[in-house]
């Protein structure tokens, strides 16, 4: 994963400059077989979301310190906001996708106190 991140940086240009961070991360989880008909084609009821193993606020953790220790964030507690979702996918399309930004300016005026 750390090398993952260490290309997706350098494509994008991505320098961490030390200030807050918002990341936005989806991760596809495999279906299991039972979502399947026997001619391969997607259930009308299978579900979009996955609620199994691993939990995730493992995976949020892991990636975390996956980008911490690759560089591409000089500090995990930069994270200062997180938007996650763990949904089903295809088996070809198993995997995640990370996406950083500046955390949104906010003053105290914005937090009603």
């Amino acid at each position: 994963m750390e090398l993952a991140a260490i290309e997706a940086a350098r494509d994008q240009g991505w320098e961490s400059q030390g200030e807050p961070l918002e990341l936005n991360a989806i991760f596809y989880m495999p279906r299991p077989k039972a979502h399947y008909r026997a001619n391969g084609e997607l259930k009308a009821n299978a579900p979009l979301y996955c609620p199994t193993k691993p939990d995730l606020d493992n995976i949020v953790k892991s990636c975390v310190d996956a980008l911490e220790t690759s560089g591409v964030v000089a500090r995990d507690q930069l994270i200062v906001a997180l938007h996650c979702v763990k949904v089903y996918a295809g088996e070809e399309d198993v995997g995640a996708t990370l996406t950083l930004s500046k955390a949104v300016s906010r003053t105290k005026a914005d937090n009603h106190g």
